[in-house]
């Protein structure tokens, strides 16, 4: 088991944040919702044309964004674990944090329970 030093290089290393304009890469398609901690919209990459979620923070403080890239790293530590939305990209720009996630509409998310259910009885 790492210690805290360990463990807090792994989030780290995994978490890394691009520092330029995320919008050179994805353009916005519309906004799929907002709550006290972020704004989510639905987004096209303008190379490959991919749809994926950005969910769009502005940290308060030093502690809520040092908590949210603590976050990130963990999903990027996580990645090849069918179970957890995928963090593709994260951006640190303009004192804003921009996470591109998997997106997770209706049919995914109903094709992710079946997996999971799948899995549990054999």
């Amino acid at each position: 088991m790492p210690n805290e030093e360990e463990s807090k290089k792994a989030l780290d290393d995994a978490g890394t944040f691009r520092e330029e304009d995320p919008s050179r890469y994805y353009e916005i398609i519309g906004k799929l919702g907002a709550g006290g901690f972020a704004r989510v919209f639905k987004v096209q990459h303008k190379k490959n044309k991919s749809i994926c979620a950005l969910k769009f923070i502005e940290p308060k403080n030093q502690k809520e964004r040092n908590m949210i890239k603590n976050e990130v790293g963990l999903m990027m530590l996580c990645k090849d674990n069918h179970g957890i939305i995928k963090c593709l990209e994260a951006f640190d720009y303009k004192s804003k944090l921009w996470l591109f996630l998997e997106i997770m509409d209706e049919p995914a998310i109903r094709a992710s329970i079946r997996k999971t259910v799948a899995n549990m009885c054999y």
